[in-house]
């Protein structure tokens, strides 16, 4: 035995592999251990006992419990406190979930988001820069100026990021001390709070309210994050440029205005000829743009203007006629001056640059010499001998504007009107039908409506006289939609004609019919077509509701009932008193 216990010691010794040894340790004692109710609350004892030491600890060593998580998107307020919440004193190593789900903020949480964005800083400048300096984020120095960007521009290999939330997200938590994590935390709320700006923003009702956020946020907290809101503010694309327009023109001296030139320029719409083009395939776009341009005036865009002010859209040429109106309206405004060096050494003042006014005034001129000579006025002096401005001058190119306006829709005019004369000139009458509603599609605000009052009126009379009342009365509504704005008599004589004849419709339901009738004596209470067809549907429900009783085909079947009833009631009696007879005890004599 010993030679062998020997002899396997010695094996065991030449062997390379380690032996592995599996150690538990245990709380208690050993029956505890194979009793799951004492093992249960052994726990709970253990747990009750740290549970106030983990609540205390720092939020920055991503340990913390008692956080509330939430698996979708913020709906609420309460629900959005609770993903901001997360990231502030949730795990380190799970922030990309809440952070990725706050990105998704609805626009009902708007104000919720905005706050966010705006709130103070305890951290110092100092912390961040610091701490974005990891991913390459540019921060601006006190004179605003990006040294990374510089550096990378002139050729330098400096790292510079592009999307800083993506960068923080990805940052090895080991690379991060205990001191900064507080301010990573709020560098990926303020990154994701971007990123939901940047969503909202191209929602047309938010767009306004969320780019002058944007702008204001752009320099909080010394403009730490002002590289990453020019990405959010360009990324809203279109629906943020009526917008920065508005806010590019603002003369007051703040940065703002410089920032939204910026962002016009980097997006290529600095220029109004080139934005307006691109908007143009946009209605509801280019109509805010050029309302933005109305606004502001800016001199570059009366001549890009003039292109919409017979556009085919009834919209946009409203839009862009209001617009050019302001350039050419009220008291002209003052040139700007400069100083202009002369020979010998001498100086002057000339003006800088043509005004609004000016540049609208030369447009104009340009298009009348263009399309309508006729129409032009000769040259005047704004200003006589004395430096007094002449009104008549003054209000010319209001006046050249009004009149190339008035040859447009003459034009107009008579384009439509040829092209329905066109139309009814046809020798069928569905394709001369067919035509003008093709004609009234395109163009909704047809000027010469008597005339398509007519041919739908008369053509719905025929087809009511042949028997079609359903196709009569949509051509009888035609008639009066298009006869509403001129004739509010004959628009309701068409339409309580439509309605009679759509209630005659014997497919339609009893409520149906009286519906359309209600309606139409809503519109002519004396109208007498209507009250008869009204008495004519009462006596209809009337005589619908009456039952019929039927009548015996034998006049035996009475008595043979009345038999059979008397029968059942007899044999109910007998059956009740047996009933009784036999529950009585019985007596013996």
């Amino acid at each position: 035995m010993r030679a062998s216990g020997c002899a396997l010691l010695l094996l065991a010794a030449c062997t390379s592999s380690t032996p592995e040894v599996e150690v538990r340790t245990y709380v208690g004692d050993t029956f505890e251990r194979r009793d799951p109710t004492l093992q249960r609350d052994a726990l709970l004892k253990v747990f009750r006992t740290l549970a106030p030491a983990w609540l205390q600890r720092s939020a920055e060593d991503g340990k913390t419990i008692g956080v509330v998580t939430t698996s979708r998107p913020a709906r609420t307020q309460a629900e959005f406190d609770a993903l901001v919440d997360e990231l502030r004193r949730g795990p380190i190593d799970d922030l990309a979930g809440p952070a990725h789900r706050l990105t998704e903020t609805p626009a009902d949480l708007w104000p919720a988001v905005r706050a966010g964005l705006l709130a103070e800083r305890s951290a110092p400048k100092g912390d961040y820069r610091a701490l974005l300096a990891v991913i390459g984020g540019d921060v601006p120095n006190r004179y605003g100026h990006f040294a990374l960007t510089w550096k990378k521009a002139h050729g330098h290999a400096v790292l510079v990021s592009e999307d800083w939330f993506g960068d923080l997200l990805a940052i090895p938590k080991a690379k991060l001390s205990v001191p900064l994590l507080r301010v990573y935390r709020d560098c990926v709320l303020q990154t994701a709070l971007l990123r939901a700006a940047m969503s909202l923003g191209r929602d047309p009702d938010l767009a306004d309210h969320v780019v002058e956020t944007l702008l204001d946020v752009a320099y909080h907290h010394h403009g730490t994050f002002r590289d990453e809101v020019s990405r959010a503010l360009a990324g809203i694309g279109d629906e943020a440029l009526p917008a920065l327009i508005v806010a590019s023109a603002d003369s007051s001296g703040e940065p703002q205005a410089a920032l939204a030139r910026f962002i016009l320029d980097k997006m290529d719409r600095l220029h109004p000829a080139r934005t307006l083009a691109h908007v143009r395939t946009e209605p509801r776009v280019l109509a805010r743009v050029i309302e933005a341009y109305g606004q502001t005036r800016v001199a570059d865009a009366a001549e890009p203007l003039l292109d919409f002010v017979d556009d085919r859209s009834p919209t946009i040429r409203a839009a862009a006629r209001v617009a050019f109106e302001r350039y050419v309206v009220g008291p002209a405004p003052r040139a700007e001056q400069k100083q202009v060096r002369l020979l010998r050494g001498e100086t002057a003042t000339a003006k800088a640059a043509l005004t609004y006014r000016g540049r609208a005034a030369l447009a104009v001129q340009a298009r009348l010499a263009a399309e309508a000579p006729d129409l032009l006025e000769a040259p005047c002096e704004l200003y006589d001998e004395h430096r007094v401005v002449d009104p008549v001058c003054e209000a010319a190119p209001e006046r050249q504007t009004a009149a190339y306006v008035r040859r447009l829709d003459e034009r107009r005019r008579e384009r439509e009107d040829a092209a329905i004369q066109a139309a009814l000139g046809l020798e069928d009458p569905e394709a001369s039908a067919d035509a003008i509603n093709r004609l009234l599609a395109e163009n909704p605000e047809l000027h010469a409506r008597a005339t398509l009052v007519e041919f739908f009126r008369t053509r719905g009379v025929e087809l009511e006289a042949a028997g079609d009342r359903l196709a009569s009365a949509v051509e009888l509504r035609k008639a009066a939609m298009l006869a509403s704005d001129h004739d509010p008599d004959v628009s309701d004589d068409l339409r309580v004609r439509a309605l009679l004849n759509e209630a005659h419709d014997r497919t339609l339901p009893f409520h149906g019919r009286e519906m359309l009738l209600r309606t139409a004596f809503g519109i002519r209470p004396a109208d007498l077509r209507v009250q008869h067809a009204l008495r004519e549907l009462d006596a209809q429900a009337s005589t619908a509701w009456v039952p019929a009783i039927p009548k015996p085909r034998h006049t035996a079947t009475l008595p043979l009932l009345g038999f059979l009833l008397f029968a059942a009631l007899w044999m109910g009696v007998r059956a009740r008193r047996w009933v009784l007879g036999a529950s009585q005890p019985t007596h013996l004599a």
